[in-house]
């Protein structure tokens, strides 16, 4: 039995409008394309003749009469599709959007009376409330981000701000060390990306090395529970090679004792753990030192160890263990991009009064492994806590949202004087 064919309602208005292809036309029958030329489209629910399909009508007509037309519509669309799904691809592209906003609201108010705002905002990738939210945007010139106060009341407040300004003028420190002794002097709280965001506003930035995640080495749970050593060199103006000793305590990360010398054995380094065994009194106390498999590390050092005086543990680096020696090296490479390499020294003795005061301020930075303390601080005792200024930072974010809301900037201010007045 022969089944009857059925025609969807914009097939039939396509026939009767004239944008059905011929080639379409060839499998409707005769009869019925007759019938459809009574029908009366006009009665039908949700047929509107002023819609802009309708009113451009010839224009379409046109448009599709013409393949060129067609396939340059296509190569659009597809250019358009290419560009919108690499764009998400790209990192921080929402970010770039947010940068160049006026462009966007310019092009949306250009192109929304003919594809309306909701469809223009979707093409450009953005939506309808980002777009009217961009648009009703209030500039206030006291925020750093020419934010309302009022309206985005989380946002630090004037004087946090002026307080964030003054530490980021300090350029000889790091980002981390100035955010820490503005907390550490009760001057203002905040988290650590909030005052990152800030000091980006304001072009302090910080150099991000991006390399793969290492697993975490080996820790102690106090002081003088572990000690790493190690030897770096450093070249002189004239090329000479200056031998730097360090001993290191891995739960502060405090120097010990260090020395330099312009020859490459283990005297020194045995000089360095009696300097320590005799300053810290740790003669009789069990303990492990870390060393990598180097000459300087043997020899003397062997002789030292066997002294009944001394019950120190070696654990050779990635031979009796697998952990490295990282915070030895860690501390090397600290003392020199922080300190060394920031000056040109022709003598020896020039070098050592140097590393003398070099490593007393090491000693008394704020170390990010810490949470704010000093590696002095927990030497003596303090202990590095994680959530330090938790609490503080909660009660300052309470505290800069009722300033900000009472605060009236040169926007708000004329309306709120008008709904007095009303």
């Amino acid at each position: 039995m022969h089944r009857k064919q059925s025609y969807h309602t914009n097939f039939k208005i396509k026939y009767r409008l004239g944008l059905l292809p011929e080639s379409e036309m060839n499998f409707v029958p005769p009869s019925t394309l007759r019938y459809w030329n009574g029908i009366d489209f006009s009665v039908m629910i949700g047929f509107d003749s002023n819609d802009p399909f309708m009113e451009n009508l010839d224009f379409h007509k046109a448009f599709l009469a013409k393949t060129s037309l067609i396939k340059i519509a296509k190569c659009l669309w597809w250019l358009y599709i290419t560009y919108s799904s690499t764009l998400e691809k790209l990192r921080g592209w929402k970010k770039k959007m947010r940068e160049q906003k006026e462009m966007i609201m310019q092009c949306v108010q250009r192109i929304a009376p003919t594809l309306g705002y909701e469809r223009a905002c979707r093409m450009l990738k953005i939506s309808y409330q980002q777009f009217f939210r961009w648009k009703q945007a209030i500039a206030c010139n006291k925020s750093l981000f020419q934010l309302c106060k009022r309206i985005t009341p989380q946002q630090l407040a004037m004087s946090e701000q002026e307080t964030v300004e003054k530490y980021l003028s300090d350029n000889y420190s790091s980002l981390l060390h100035r955010y820490y002794k503005m907390m550490r002097d009760g001057a203002a709280y905040m988290g650590l990306q909030t005052f990152y965001r800030y000091a980006r506003r304001l072009n302090v930035t910080r150099n991000l090395l991006k390399k793969k995640r290492a697993r975490t080495g080996i820790r102690s749970s106090c002081p003088f529970e572990l000690l790493h050593i190690d030897t770096t060199i450093y070249k002189l103006s004239n090329l000479t090679r200056v031998y730097i000793h360090f001993v290191t305590d891995n739960f502060s990360r405090a120097i010990l004792s260090y020395s330099a010398s312009l020859e490459w054995n283990s005297r020194h380094t045995v000089e360095n753990l009696k300097t320590v065994c005799e300053t810290h009194n740790l003669y009789y106390r069990p303990l492990l030192l870390m060393c990598d498999d180097g000459s300087e590390n043997k020899g003397e050092v062997n002789t030292f160890l066997l002294q009944p005086n001394v019950q120190m543990k070696r654990l050779i680096a990635q031979i009796e263990t697998s952990y490295s020696n990282s915070i030895a090296e860690a501390v090397n490479k600290k003392m020199k991009y922080d300190f060394l390499f920031t000056r040109s020294f022709d003598r020896y003795e020039e070098l050592v009064k140097f590393i003398d005061v070099s490593v007393e301020e090491y000693n008394n930075r704020y170390h990010s492994a810490l949470y704010g303390y000093t590696p002095s601080e927990v030497l003596n005792g303090a202990v590095p806590d994680k959530h330090k200024f938790s609490l503080m930072i909660a009660q300052a974010r309470k505290e800069r949202i009722l300033k900000n809301k009472e605060q009236l900037c040169e926007q708000c201010a004329p309306k709120e004087e008008n709904e007095k007045i009303q």
